[in-house]
């Protein structure tokens, strides 16, 4: 593999009054961070017999801090073995379900969760 050395003429940094290059580079170290970090947990997890996939969200992850603000790391970890589905023609017998259902007042992407039964495609309560 051959390493390839640029100068600043090479990448136009000399052209950047604004520094565009350097803060893309930071910004690119920043995401590379958090998914080194969602990598790992996923790993983790993993080797502990969970099947999930992490993801991090929110201001630090994305780079948007504001300074003297309380910036936020939003985790979502999503399991494998837990099914959501719209309709209940998409049910599996013996694996944990929740249907998705619209309520007519909220707002149009919010939805509660409807625990269905794993013996019969039938809501368990509401």
């Amino acid at each position: 593999m051959e390493i390839f050395r640029i100068s600043a003429m090479q990448t136009g940094m000399d052209r950047d009054p604004e520094n565009k290059v350097l803060m893309s580079l930071r910004l690119a170290r920043v995401m590379e961070t958090y998914l080194l970090r969602e990598n790992i947990e996923t790993m983790v997890d993993h080797l502990k017999g969970v099947k999930t996939t992490n993801f991090h969200f929110g201001s630090q992850s994305e780079g948007s801090t504001t300074l003297g603000m309380r910036s936020d790391i939003v985790q979502l970890k999503c399991t494998e073995n837990i099914n959501i589905i719209f309709n209940l023609t998409d049910w599996e017998y013996g694996i944990e379900t929740y249907l998705m259902v619209k309520e007519g007042d909220s707002p149009p992407q919010h939805y509660w969760l409807q625990y269905v039964r794993e013996d019969s495609p039938e809501p368990n309560g509401y």
